[in-house]
């Protein structure tokens, strides 16, 4: 390439860069907007909820971490399904590993789960999303199906199902270094 040619690529790739700094702080700030209209609503409802007399009700809570950072999505979508099978079991054993003698006899029927994925680098947010695809399938308690097939085979029965009936999802990514990779896993039962 000629001195021209690098020049005109170099000022393509500034503008296309400002492009998408521009889009990122468009994206911020709608997202800082939401964040701004979520705690006003739930101020709201705290006020409200003070209006009402309220009953003592005691949430169950399971936390565990496992060693290893959630795979992305592009990681699970490309394994076949025999090496996912492998990884569920391995998830489910290092779960039940994790929880010990606290693993709930009943499931909970409505959770909220909080995962926090730490890595050294930062993933988008649908790959963290759908990277703990296989994580919910195994804190899922099995069911058989009117064919006879087994729904969740590899389940443990920590919540009832992973649908948005039963339980609200939350993922956050973090960045740290790469010795200290993990997934924190926090399971707090929705009563009422």
């Amino acid at each position: 390439m000629d001195a021209t040619a690098l020049l005109n690529e170099n000022a393509r790739l500034r503008a296309e860069n400002a492009r998408f700094l521009d889009h990122e702080l468009a994206h911020r700030k709608r997202i800082a907007a939401l964040e701004r209209e979520l705690a006003e609503a739930r101020a709201q409802l705290r006020a409200g909820d003070r209006a009402r007399p309220r009953r003592a009700v005691r949430m169950r809570t399971i936390a565990f971490t496992l060693p290893e950072p959630t795979p992305l999505m592009n990681t699970l979508m490309r394994s076949h399904f025999r090496k996912r099978a492998k990884l569920k079991r391995s998830l489910a054993a290092q779960i039940i590993a994790a929880l010990g003698p606290d693993r709930p006899a009943e499931p909970f029927e409505r959770a909220h789960v909080t995962i926090r994925r730490f890595s050294c680098g930062m993933p988008d947010y649908d790959g963290a999303y759908g990277g703990v695809k296989d994580v919910l399938d195994v804190m899922t308690t099995p069911a058989t199906r009117e064919d006879g097939t087994t729904r969740n085979k590899f389940g443990i029965g920590l919540i009832r199902d992973d649908s948005p009936k039963h339980i609200r999802l939350t993922v956050e990514p973090l960045k740290c270094k790469r010795a200290e990779q993990r997934t924190e896993i926090e399971i707090v039962e929705v009563v009422g």
